[in-house]
């Protein structure tokens, strides 16, 4: 865990972060207990307060929000335990800049072009590319059956089936019960508040719909989601 660390506090001085708020510790022990789930693969990731799947999806843009129908994102891993999540004609989730009542802040998981790990990386040479990677912690555990408690009986089946499908792939835990996980940017991770990706959608610059990042709540219910083998 240390050597992670160490390895975290290069490369924030390579990017050049000087810290007027000091989150080193946080970052620290953030770090060390983020995990790497099957390691690289196909995942779904539902919201454990509305049962809603994060999800790329091409509309006018491509967008990257919480949605009623299950889709599959795919998920890499870097040495560091931090993960990429794409989609979508090589889309990444990036966190967004904003600036707000004279404060600048990352307030958005966005559908960006992928500079960052391995495949066709198509992402500006000027992003940033701390703002594609991001780390699922563990939140604690859930019965599977209350991933969702509002949605219709169609919406019902559907998960129905895809727990099913978890069930047999071994992703449900004895007993009915799943890890849930928050997903914590890592971009400015040591020099501001800890932000982790919310339930809402938000709409961003250039017409996109985008999902919401909050700062992190460990009481927030709806910054925990499940993760699941596609």
């Amino acid at each position: 865990m240390r050597t992670r660390f160490a390895l975290l506090s290069v490369i924030s001085l390579v990017l050049g972060v000087h810290a007027k708020y000091d989150n080193t510790a946080e970052a620290a022990t953030i770090a060390a207990q983020s995990q790497t789930l099957s390691g690289d693969g196909a995942y779904i990731i539902t919201n454990v307060a509305t049962g809603q799947t994060l999800s790329f999806i091409r509309e006018t843009t491509m967008n990257v929000y919480p949605q009623d129908t299950a889709r599959s994102v795919d998920i890499q891993f870097n040495s560091l335990g931090q993960a990429r999540i794409s989609g979508g004609n090589n889309k990444c989730i990036s966190a967004q800049w904003t600036v707000s009542g004279g404060r600048g802040f990352d307030n958005a998981a966005v559908s960006y072009a992928c500079a960052v790990g391995t495949g066709l990386l198509t992402g500006s040479a000027t992003l940033e590319r701390p703002k594609q990677w991001w780390y699922l912690v563990p939140a604690g555990s859930i019965k599977s059956s209350l991933v969702s408690s509002d949605s219709d009986s169609r919406k019902r089946e559907k998960r129905s089936h895809r727990d099913m499908k978890r069930r047999l792939d071994g992703e449900v835990e004895k007993r009915g019960t799943q890890t849930t996980y928050y997903i914590i940017a890592f971009d400015h991770i040591f020099d501001m508040e800890t932000r982790a990706i919310g339930s809402d959608s938000i709409s961003t610059p250039g017409g996109y719909t985008s999902t919401v990042l909050n700062p992190w709540d460990t009481t927030d219910k709806s910054q925990t989601w499940t993760i699941s083998s596609a």
